[in-house]
């Protein structure tokens, strides 16, 4: 789902500055669905690499969110 994939990672890249804990958490969740498709069916969806970055960019997110929180 080369469409969930691009939404995580969207909302991986915002949620680095804006609402980190709501938008890493969707970005987590866009991007593993995403890898699920592309890994179940390989010969439709081409290319990962978006997936992966959405998953990486919403932990950031998430464990940055939670890091300033617990500075505050």
């Amino acid at each position: 789902m080369p469409g969930l994939a691009i939404a995580g990672f969207i909302c991986g890249i915002v949620g680095l500055f804006v609402a980190g804990i709501i938008l890493g958490i969707l970005a987590i969740i866009f991007g593993a669905v995403a890898l699920g498709k592309i890994n179940k069916y390989p010969e439709l969806y081409k290319g990962s690499g978006f997936a992966i970055v959405a998953l990486i960019l919403g932990i950031l997110a998430v464990v940055g969110a939670l890091i300033v929180l617990s500075a505050a």
